[in-house]
């Protein structure tokens, strides 16, 4: 709309070949009929008028114009619906032969420019016919183009093109595609407010033979073979008409949704990064051991058969001094809801430095809930939380990695 608005203002009353251009909205087709019809109304009075002071040729002229402005608009009308309508198709049903709908329309309009010339003010039942017929030869046109389009899909001489860097031009794109045979077209999908690269294309040849050749080339095994434009590995498939395309959407979403049975999803919970506000009043120590935890999560996931678990969680920089029941109460406070129920609380402990009867602890221990949101709520509240035991020791807080094949061996001893 904004890019049509600024066309405007910028043609009007701009010269071309010696005349001025007028450019305005278009009008629906009805609205023209109307204003079509009024302006006849007004011509045979004028001509009338014209009769008596000998000024037909005149007045013919004026008719004439007039027509044209009103017939051109509407034509312009029509061109930019179909422009539209091209732009704004997303699917892979874009492969019509627009070639030939523009010279459709290149016809019509010098069918126009013949008739006009020869219009006088005596053979307006003539014009009639002859818009009459023209009216039909666009209907069947535009059947004729939708017959065409299915038909080009169908043949296998549209290819949808994918992958296509953001800085590609459609020149450099159909230089590359021309190695395989004559095109018909090659059209970069472009955003309709932005007029920028989507990054998909469609390129039309004229054999089958051709889009074939094209096709193995880019799905060709070796890497070195396959079709590469500015860098870009391009991905390249036959088009589709519009109801496949909407079926293999579908299809592939639900393909990829697939279920993350390792919970890969939580892997952020807890994560504290350097110069964020959650990292301030965090001393060098501490976020030194936040990193380190980091760094070895991400390396034991490395394995398939670590898994996260959703309900239990990983509690480190506990104070040494801190007891399962201790810790217990805290975690069970921080969730705020009384129907939370941990099922394990268990600090881990040195059997071999045993003071008092009591093990020395190990710094950290494992705390899990009988529901997800329980323990996603726990680990919020407690993970780098300077009021439970001061600044100097925030607890650390994360879910908790499980080896998969220790648990299952486990399950079988027992």
């Amino acid at each position: 709309m904004h890019g049509a608005n600024k066309a405007m203002q910028m043609s009007t009353g701009k010269q071309l070949l010696g005349r001025p251009i007028a450019v305005d909205w278009a009008v629906p087709k009805n609205k023209y009929e109307r204003l079509k019809g009024q302006e006849k109304s007004t011509d045979e009075g004028h001509i009338e008028s014209s009769d008596e002071d000998g000024k037909n040729n005149n007045q013919d002229e004026i008719s004439s114009d007039s027509e044209t402005d009103v017939e051109e608009s509407d034509d312009s009308r029509k061109d930019s619906d179909s422009e539209s309508e091209d732009d704004n198709d997303s699917t892979e049903d874009e492969s019509s032969d627009s070639d030939d709908d523009q010279d459709d329309s290149s016809n019509d309009s010098n069918g126009e420019m013949e008739s006009e010339e020869g219009e006088t003010s005596d053979d307006d039942d003539e014009e009639d016919d002859a818009n009459t017929k023209k009216s039909k030869k666009e209907n069947d046109g535009e059947l004729i183009g939708q017959v065409q389009r299915k038909t080009d899909v169908e043949e296998g001489k549209t290819l949808f093109i994918r992958n296509i860097s953001y800085d590609s031009l459609e020149e450099d794109l159909e230089e590359l595609f021309e190695e395989f045979g004559e095109i018909n077209y090659c059209k970069l999908v472009v955003d309709a407010e932005t007029d920028h690269s989507k990054g998909l294309a469609f390129v039309q040849y004229k054999t089958k033979e051709s889009a074939e050749k094209c096709l193995a080339k880019a799905n060709a095994e070796s890497k070195g073979d396959k079709l590469v434009l500015d860098g870009r590995t391009l991905n390249v498939i036959l088009a589709v008409n519009r109801n496949k395309a909407k079926d293999l959407k579908v299809s592939s979403k639900a393909k990829n949704e697939k279920v993350d049975k390792r919970n890969l999803h939580l892997v952020r919970e807890g994560l504290i990064r350097p110069g964020t506000q959650a990292a301030e009043g965090l001393s060098k120590l501490d976020l030194g051991k936040r990193l380190k935890v980091e760094k070895l999560k991400r390396q034991k996931l490395r394995n398939p058969n670590i898994f996260i678990s959703p309900l239990r969680l990983c509690v480190r920089n506990i104070p040494v001094s801190v007891t399962d029941k201790q810790l217990k109460q805290v975690f069970f406070k921080a969730v705020g809801d009384k129907t939370a129920k941990i099922t394990e609380c268990r600090i881990m402990r040195d059997g071999k430095q045993v003071r008092g009867g009591v093990a020395k602890s190990c710094g950290y221990g494992f705390i899990q809930f009988n529901c997800h949101e329980h323990a996603l709520e726990a680990l919020n509240k407690t993970n780098n939380n300077p009021a439970l035991f001061g600044n100097a020791k925030r607890l650390i807080v994360e879910f908790s990695l499980e080896n998969k094949a220790a648990l299952e061996a486990k399950q079988k001893k027992n």
